[in-house]
């Protein structure tokens, strides 16, 4: 995906996070998933995984993500999970302050991440994206995998604003003989355009 659909889509950040802070993230993240599913409780990892994502991504009020963090952990009746994330399921969120406070707070907990305001069809755009490439795969692999690998690249390499008339041009062109393609295509920039 290039730069600057990834600023429309996710949001317009400019700092994201460092290796060391994915890498701690990640650590924390499937330590706790390892813990949940090592001690039983496989059905909470979804769930978990999701409220997480959504508070990252701001999809949810921080009033909605203490809520359904709290009833998660409680699913899994760990007292040690619950410990983890007390600081922010304890936090008061009534004033803006708070609310900064305990955001900043669930970010720590989550080794130091920060959050990413996207766009609310995000959903959509990701799920079409994956219809895009497995469409694409369906079309021209193996036999035609230069024409695939072409396509994906014109598809998610960095072009300049100014160049994306001449980008969905040149992808509906390459997916002339792909009738499925072309209206996936379509589907995808009128989400990328709202």
């Amino acid at each position: 995906m290039d730069r600057t659909t990834a600023k429309e889509i996710f949001g317009a950040k400019d700092e994201w996070p460092d290796q060391d802070t994915i890498d701690r993230y990640i650590d924390f993240m499937e330590g706790t998933v390892s813990t949940l599913e090592e001690r039983g409780y496989s059905e909470v990892v979804k769930p978990y995984r999701l409220v997480i994502t959504d508070f990252l991504f701001e999809q949810v009020t921080l009033e909605e993500t203490q809520t359904t963090l709290a009833n998660t952990l409680k699913l899994s009746g760990l007292e040690s999970l619950r410990s983890k994330y007390a600081s922010f399921l304890d936090a008061p969120l009534g004033t803006d302050e708070q609310q900064v406070a305990a955001s900043t707070t669930l970010c720590q907990i989550l080794g130091g991440m920060s959050t990413f305001p996207l766009k609310k069809n995000y959903r959509i755009f990701e799920e079409i994206i994956r219809k895009i490439t497995t469409t694409a795969e369906a079309c021209w692999l193996p036999d035609q995998r230069r024409r695939f690998l072409t396509f994906m690249t014109t598809l998610t390499s960095p072009k300049e604003l100014s160049m994306e008339e001449q980008r969905r041009s040149d992808l509906l062109e390459m997916a002339a003989s792909e009738s499925d393609l072309q209206e996936l295509l379509k589907q995808l920039w009128q989400e990328k355009d709202k």
